[in-house]
Protein backbone atom coordinates (compact mmCIF):
# COMPACT_ATOMS: atom_id res chain seq x y z
CA UNK A 1 0.00 0.00 0.00
CA UNK A 2 1.29 3.57 -0.47
CA UNK A 3 0.25 5.04 3.04
CA UNK A 4 -3.20 6.31 1.83
CA UNK A 5 -6.26 5.16 3.56
CA UNK A 6 -9.44 5.04 1.51
CA UNK A 7 -12.34 6.59 3.44
CA UNK A 8 -15.16 4.45 4.45
CA UNK A 9 -17.85 6.64 4.34
CA UNK A 10 -19.42 7.47 0.93
CA UNK A 11 -19.66 10.81 -0.01
CA UNK A 12 -23.10 11.89 -1.29
CA UNK A 13 -23.44 11.94 -5.15
CA UNK A 14 -23.59 15.99 -5.62
CA UNK A 15 -25.44 15.02 -8.82
CA UNK A 16 -27.77 12.76 -6.55
CA UNK A 17 -28.49 15.83 -4.78
CA UNK A 18 -28.79 18.28 -7.37
CA UNK A 19 -31.55 15.73 -8.95
CA UNK A 20 -33.50 15.12 -5.67
CA UNK A 21 -33.41 18.97 -5.53
CA UNK A 22 -34.73 19.62 -8.89
CA UNK A 23 -37.75 17.48 -8.14
CA UNK A 24 -38.10 18.79 -5.14
CA UNK A 25 -38.59 22.22 -6.24
CA UNK A 26 -41.53 20.91 -8.71
CA UNK A 27 -43.12 19.33 -6.01
CA UNK A 28 -42.18 20.88 -2.62
CA UNK A 29 -43.11 17.08 -1.39
CA UNK A 30 -39.95 15.27 0.32
CA UNK A 31 -41.13 12.09 -0.58
CA UNK A 32 -42.13 12.47 -3.95
CA UNK A 33 -38.74 14.35 -4.74
CA UNK A 34 -37.27 11.39 -3.72
CA UNK A 35 -39.19 8.65 -5.38
CA UNK A 36 -38.93 10.70 -8.76
CA UNK A 37 -35.15 11.06 -8.10
CA UNK A 38 -34.89 7.22 -7.43
CA UNK A 39 -33.17 8.20 -4.19
CA UNK A 40 -34.12 6.65 -0.48
CA UNK A 41 -36.06 9.31 1.50
CA UNK A 42 -33.57 9.02 4.26
CA UNK A 43 -30.66 10.32 2.07
CA UNK A 44 -32.38 13.77 1.97
CA UNK A 45 -32.20 14.26 5.73
CA UNK A 46 -28.55 12.40 6.32
CA UNK A 47 -27.61 14.90 3.42
CA UNK A 48 -29.05 17.43 5.80
CA UNK A 49 -27.01 16.54 9.09
CA UNK A 50 -23.74 15.78 7.37
CA UNK A 51 -23.46 18.37 4.25
CA UNK A 52 -23.41 22.42 4.96
CA UNK A 53 -23.53 22.87 0.82
CA UNK A 54 -26.53 20.61 1.19
CA UNK A 55 -27.91 22.13 4.19
CA UNK A 56 -27.40 25.40 2.41
CA UNK A 57 -29.18 24.78 -0.83
CA UNK A 58 -32.21 22.97 0.75
CA UNK A 59 -32.37 26.44 2.81
CA UNK A 60 -32.89 28.38 -0.43
CA UNK A 61 -35.08 25.85 -1.96
CA UNK A 62 -37.61 25.76 0.69
CA UNK A 63 -38.11 29.83 0.77
CA UNK A 64 -38.99 29.17 -2.70
CA UNK A 65 -41.49 26.21 -2.63
CA UNK A 66 -43.15 27.73 0.57
CA UNK A 67 -43.52 31.09 -1.69
CA UNK A 68 -44.74 28.52 -4.22
CA UNK A 69 -47.34 27.18 -1.65
CA UNK A 70 -48.40 30.47 -0.85
CA UNK A 71 -49.22 31.68 -4.11
CA UNK A 72 -51.41 28.52 -5.03
CA UNK A 73 -53.36 29.28 -1.01
CA UNK A 74 -54.09 32.69 -2.45
CA UNK A 75 -55.12 31.64 -6.22
CA UNK A 76 -57.73 29.30 -4.58
CA UNK A 77 -58.57 31.98 -1.86
CA UNK A 78 -59.13 34.86 -4.75
CA UNK A 79 -59.39 33.74 -7.89
CA UNK A 80 -60.55 29.94 -6.81
CA UNK A 81 -60.74 26.76 -8.51
CA UNK A 82 -63.54 25.91 -11.26
CA UNK A 83 -65.46 22.65 -10.24
CA UNK A 84 -67.67 20.07 -11.90
CA UNK A 85 -71.26 20.39 -9.97
CA UNK A 86 -73.32 18.34 -12.34
CA UNK A 87 -74.31 18.25 -16.32
CA UNK A 88 -77.40 20.26 -17.90
CA UNK A 89 -79.58 18.62 -20.04
CA UNK A 90 -77.16 18.14 -23.36
CA UNK A 91 -74.81 16.31 -21.14
CA UNK A 92 -72.57 19.32 -21.15
CA UNK A 93 -70.72 20.24 -17.50
CA UNK A 94 -72.09 22.81 -15.33
CA UNK A 95 -68.74 24.61 -14.05
CA UNK A 96 -68.59 26.79 -11.18
CA UNK A 97 -65.88 28.80 -9.04
CA UNK A 98 -65.46 27.82 -5.94
CA UNK A 99 -62.95 29.50 -3.34
CA UNK A 100 -61.77 28.60 0.07
CA UNK A 101 -62.54 31.04 3.19
CA UNK A 102 -60.70 28.81 4.77
CA UNK A 103 -57.45 29.38 3.29
CA UNK A 104 -58.53 33.58 3.19
CA UNK A 105 -58.76 33.40 7.37
CA UNK A 106 -55.30 31.86 7.32
CA UNK A 107 -53.44 34.49 4.97
CA UNK A 108 -55.24 36.96 6.90
CA UNK A 109 -53.62 35.71 10.05
CA UNK A 110 -50.28 35.21 8.03
CA UNK A 111 -50.38 38.56 6.52
CA UNK A 112 -51.96 41.38 9.00
CA UNK A 113 -51.83 38.31 12.05
CA UNK A 114 -52.18 41.27 14.65
CA UNK A 115 -55.28 42.28 13.14
CA UNK A 116 -56.50 38.92 12.53
CA UNK A 117 -55.39 37.23 15.29
CA UNK A 118 -57.64 34.79 17.76
CA UNK A 119 -58.64 36.65 20.43
CA UNK A 120 -60.00 35.51 24.07
CA UNK A 121 -61.23 37.92 26.79
CA UNK A 122 -62.28 37.11 29.89
CA UNK A 123 -64.61 39.11 32.33
CA UNK A 124 -66.56 39.02 35.27
CA UNK A 125 -70.19 39.01 36.17
CA UNK A 126 -72.48 41.40 33.88
CA UNK A 127 -69.08 41.79 31.92
CA UNK A 128 -67.36 43.44 34.54
CA UNK A 129 -63.86 42.87 35.68
CA UNK A 130 -62.02 39.72 37.16
CA UNK A 131 -62.48 39.37 40.81
CA UNK A 132 -59.80 37.89 42.88
CA UNK A 133 -58.19 37.62 46.07
CA UNK A 134 -54.65 37.26 46.84
CA UNK A 135 -53.70 34.63 49.12
CA UNK A 136 -50.95 34.84 51.19
CA UNK A 137 -50.84 31.04 52.47
CA UNK A 138 -53.23 28.27 52.07
CA UNK A 139 -53.18 25.54 55.59
CA UNK A 140 -54.40 22.42 54.78
CA UNK A 141 -54.70 20.39 58.19
CA UNK A 142 -53.34 17.53 58.33
CA UNK A 143 -55.76 14.48 57.54
CA UNK A 144 -56.80 12.08 60.35
CA UNK A 145 -55.20 8.78 60.63
CA UNK A 146 -58.19 7.17 60.05
CA UNK A 147 -59.38 9.08 57.03
CA UNK A 148 -58.39 8.50 53.58
CA UNK A 149 -56.09 11.14 52.92
CA UNK A 150 -57.75 12.35 48.81
CA UNK A 151 -61.06 12.03 50.64
CA UNK A 152 -60.09 14.49 53.49
CA UNK A 153 -59.21 16.90 51.01
CA UNK A 154 -61.68 16.61 48.55
CA UNK A 155 -64.28 16.56 51.59
CA UNK A 156 -62.53 19.96 53.17
CA UNK A 157 -62.86 21.68 50.09
CA UNK A 158 -66.64 20.56 49.58
CA UNK A 159 -67.79 22.11 52.93
CA UNK A 160 -65.38 25.30 52.03
CA UNK A 161 -67.62 25.93 48.64
CA UNK A 162 -70.64 25.19 51.36
CA UNK A 163 -69.20 28.10 53.93
CA UNK A 164 -68.72 24.99 56.44
CA UNK A 165 -64.97 25.23 57.06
Amino acid sequence: MNGKQKSTTKKPSKRKQANFLAKYALSGNITRAAEDSGIDRGSHYLWMEDDEDYQEAFGKLNLHVCGMLEDEAIRRAVEGIDKCVGYDGDDEPIITTQYSDTLLIFLLKGFMGNKYKDRTEVSGPNNGPLQYQVVEKCETPEPSPSTNHTNGKVNLLIAQRNGRS
